[in-house]
């Protein structure tokens, strides 16, 4: 973990879908509150949702959209097709 005197950059656990691990950098005093069992968006209304993911799961952004917006967009097709 990097610390400046405003901001922390924190080395995530690794992905569980390309197993690569990845950097976040936010606030130093929304990461202490999140540390300190604050909810996540609570303590961190500002940053993005994906990487608040990827601070508590070590998703990357771009591997859960690979992984499940796919599937998403093939369903919604799917329910337009049946008129749904």
């Amino acid at each position: 973990m990097e610390k400046t005197e405003q901001e922390v950059t924190v080395e995530t656990k690794p992905c569980a879908i390309c197993g690569e691990r990845g950097k976040v950098t936010v606030p130093m005093r929304s990461y202490l509150l999140w540390c300190d069992g604050l909810l996540i968006q609570d303590a961190m209304p500002n940053t993005p949702r994906a990487d608040r993911e990827q601070l508590m799961t070590g998703i990357h952004g771009r591997c859960f959209d690979a992984a499940f917006y796919e599937e998403e967009t093939s369903e919604e097709d799917y329910e337009e097709e049946l008129g749904l």
